[in-house]
């Protein structure tokens, strides 16, 4: 049936109810065209009337109108004749009964039974008639008596009706009911687990629960058992229930092969994974036990050799894989990304089969933003472990930064296919938060941390709920989401906590958390946290630590030019606060030469010293710098006899320039 054939039936079902209240539809349609042309005629005659300047009464009009609707609404109401009496006039009394008119001139898209199977193409009239009469029994004893057990076996057979008809939450639901009334009907249960697996939205605890409800009406049972573990296996990262499903089962068989073999295969996968050596050890154990039974039963031989040779392999080279890891992260954590990464690669090859050391130097390269190298050692993870979550969820996030959204969704699914259902929220959540609908962004983020529970990936979640949440200006629940994350991200967390805290006026936490912020930032120049350390260290009268921080943030002009506009901004803001400092004029001179806006930097050097001859490019740069010499800036072995410095010796000075700062810091950092 399509959705014009349940048009029809609908319609069908309307005539009959018309015709069953015997209307005389002739009269209706006669009174109201008798009604509507008297309207019509005093409205013609306002019309003339005012054209002609004659008084009418329009009062009278307005009332007539409003009889004439209220008689209809009244009508419709009491004959249920819908939209029948809009019907052209000159239709016959008879056409009101082809199907084909009420096709055309009746709405049947308020009837709840056609807004629900309007697009199922499983549905037909002999399906639709038994789904209306189980509705009207069932709301016949629903309103007499909730526990009349006879309600159980409707539910049933409604659920079986839907389940024909694909239409499986509301089958899922009507079995649930039935459930409610008799929890001791297994095959109730029996039916909702098999609706549960065809549904394409399945919730794998759900149907784990469904499962437990069989074996629990039937506990000795052990195919009951063994359908559970063959599900359970399907998914990932479920070894401690499929272990707890197969322990029930000894408790009934001690000696029960099939459940100790599944016992061993677990801890040997789970090992292969991870290269835990007590896993191996465990896996060892069980395979014993099998042997003990039947040294002969499907490759347990094999197995435990393979087990043997994996633990005699592992106890050195897991060690030496993890120094080389431990390695890396000191280096990386020192800004040496290249000595961290040298290390990766050693890690890589002491086991080229080993996934987790690519995922490990991809992780390293993501952090230091070198995406396409990254996603090719996750890629490479993938190819090792079809199953490696973490390599998926990495490869996605790297393609979503990039903007690469689809292929980033492709990533996301496949994770979902491996029964991580997580992903689909927090990915949502991320979209969200890129769209700034960060109220919308929150609520995914709480039901991806719900799902998740005490996943890693809740790091990540916790983060930009965070981020959302600041950017509500919900500070305290910002706080509260950072301090979840595990570090996560530690450069902004810290520094959005150090703003929190600002705003929230207190300075001494907010230096605090800048501080942290500054000690995890990657890159070497970072001269915007000097500077609001600087500010807010001035905001608490503390003058010196403030223009110690200044001179660090304004020293940055020497290392490169990208960040000159910012320089000369610091520089503005500073010289409110500090109007008479020479060392900060001298700085925006630089910059103001280095940014070829020459002339705002000679009026800005003859406004302080009071002088106004002119001054050479190069005169003026050397006389910025001498002011920054009063600072102990050594910069002597750049000068010429003549006491000027050409153009062409700025970059040699500022590198010397440069080297001189960061050695007075170390001092001063010592």
């Amino acid at each position: 049936m399509d959705k014009n054939d349940i048009k029809k039936y609908f319609i069908r079902k309307e005539i009959k109810k018309l015709r069953e209240r015997s209307l005389d539809l002739k009269s209706i349609r006669e009174e109201f065209l008798y009604e509507a042309r008297r309207i019509v005629n005093e409205v013609n005659q306002y019309l003339d009337a005012s054209l002609s300047n004659e008084n009418l009464n329009i009062e009278n009009i307005n009332n007539n109108i409003k009889i004439f609707n209220d008689r209809l609404n009244e009508v419709n109401k009491k004959g249920n004749v819908s939209s029948l009496v809009y019907i052209m006039p000159d239709m016959s009394e008879d056409e009101f009964y082809e199907p084909k008119i009420f096709i055309e001139n009746i709405s049947i898209t308020d009837n709840d039974y056609f807004n629900k199977f309007a697009d199922n193409k499983n549905i037909n009239y002999e399906l639709l008639d038994r789904i209306i009469l189980l509705d009207e029994k069932i709301k016949e004893i629903e309103e007499s008596d909730t526990n009349n057990k006879n309600i159980k076996n409707l539910y049933k057979e409604r659920a079986e009706i839907y389940n024909k008809l694909s239409m499986y939450s509301y089958a899922i639901e009507d079995l649930s009911k039935a459930i409610e009334i008799d929890s001791n009907d297994i095959d109730l249960h029996i039916l909702k687990l098999d609706i549960l697996k065809k549904d394409d939205k399945l919730n794998s605890d759900d149907i784990i629960k469904c499962y437990d409800d069989i074996i629990n009406l039937d506990k000795n049972n052990l195919e009951n058992y063994y359908k559970k573990i063959e599900y359970l296996q399907s998914l990932i990262v479920r070894q401690k229930e499929i272990i707890n499903c197969c322990n029930e089962i000894l408790n009934i068989d001690s000696n029960n092969i099939k459940a100790l073999y599944t016992i061993a295969d677990e801890y040997r996968k789970q090992a292969d994974k991870t290269s835990n050596e007590d896993d191996y050890k465990k896996a060892l154990e069980y395979y014993n036990k099998v042997k003990s039974i039947d040294e002969n039963y499907n490759n347990v031989q094999y197995y435990e050799e393979y087990c043997l040779d994996k633990i005699n392999y592992n106890d050195n080279l897991q060690k030496e894989i993890k120094y080389y890891y431990d390695k890396a992260e000191a280096f990386f954590e020192l800004g040496k990304h290249k000595e961290a990464i040298n290390c990766a690669d050693k890690a890589v090859s002491l086991d080229e089969k080993y996934y987790k050391s690519y995922y490990f130097k991809g992780c390293l390269l993501k952090n230091i933003e070198n995406y396409d190298e990254a996603i090719e050692c996750f890629d490479k993870a993938i190819e090792i472990n079809d199953k490696d979550t973490d390599s998926y969820y990495n490869k996605a996030v790297i393609l979503f930064e990039l903007g690469r959204y689809e292929e980033a969704e492709k990533e996301f699914n496949n994770i979902t296919k491996l029964g991580e259902t997580s992903y689909n929220t927090h990915y949502k959540g991320l979209t969200l938060y890129r769209e700034r609908k960060y109220e919308e962004a929150v609520n995914e983020f709480d039901e991806a941390i719900k799902i998740n529970n005490a996943n890693n990936y809740n790091n990540e979640a916790y983060y930009y709920k965070g981020l959302s949440l600041f950017e509500l200006k919900k500070y305290d629940e910002a706080l509260e989401s950072f301090k979840s994350t595990n570090n996560f991200n530690k450069y902004d967390m810290y520094y959005f906590s150090g703003e929190i805290y600002e705003t929230k006026n207190n300075y001494k936490e907010a230096i605090k958390y800048y501080e942290e912020a500054l000690k995890n930032y990657k890159e070497k120049n970072n001269s915007r946290d000097y500077y609001i350390i600087g500010m807010t260290l001035y905001k608490l009268s503390e003058f010196d630590k403030a223009i110690n921080n200044f001179n660090k943030a304004l020293s940055f002009i020497f290392e490169d030019n990208k960040n000159l506009e910012d320089i000369l901004n610091y520089c503005n803001n500073i010289l409110k606060l500090e109007k008479n400092n020479k060392v900060f004029y001298a700085y925006k001179i630089i910059t103001l030469i280095l940014l070829n806006r020459y002339d705002e930097a000679l009026s800005l050097y003859n406004n302080i010293e009071k002088n106004n001859e002119y001054l050479g490019r190069d005169e003026l740069y050397q006389k910025a710098l001498n002011i920054l010499d009063e600072n102990k800036i050594d910069f002597n072995a750049n000068k010429k006899e003549n006491n000027k410095l050409n153009i062409n010796d700025i970059e040699n000075l500022i590198e010397q320039i440069e080297n001189r700062i960061l050695k007075n810091y170390r001092k001063k950092m010592i």
